[in-house]
């Protein structure tokens, strides 16, 4: 993960730039290389973008408050901040393979969820 340097200045400041402690945080953990790992249908769109990456991205809309997946278009207008942020390997998904793959993602690990009611 590239390092992202934070110093004092009268510059002004980007409004997503927390995600760079977000990003931090999990780069710690495993979940890039467990959902990396899982076993999802081979016929996806944009397969050079890994799960990790699909997480990563919707991760940080929803730590933006922006759960719709229409809103990462607004990532694509920076995508080297987003992905240096948030650890992003790849590239950031488009709005329609960032619902597909999350849709997959979700059915694959129904049964692994427990659920109590």
């Amino acid at each position: 993960m590239k390092k992202i340097i934070v110093e004092f200045s009268n510059e002004r400041l980007i409004t997503p730039s927390g995600l760079t402690l977000v990003g931090g945080a999990l780069g710690k953990s495993d979940l890039v290389k467990r959902a990396n790992r899982m076993k999802v249908d081979n016929k996806r769109s944009q397969p050079q973008i890994k799960n990790g990456d699909i997480l990563l991205t919707y991760i940080g809309l929803l730590c933006q408050g922006k759960p719709s997946f229409e809103a990462v278009r607004e990532m694509q207008a920076d995508p080297d901040y987003y992905k240096a942020a948030l650890g992003i390997a790849y590239a950031i998904p488009s709005a329609e393979t960032l619902r597909q793959r999350m849709d997959l993602i979700g059915r694959t690990l129904r049964d692994e969820i427990p659920v109590s009611y």
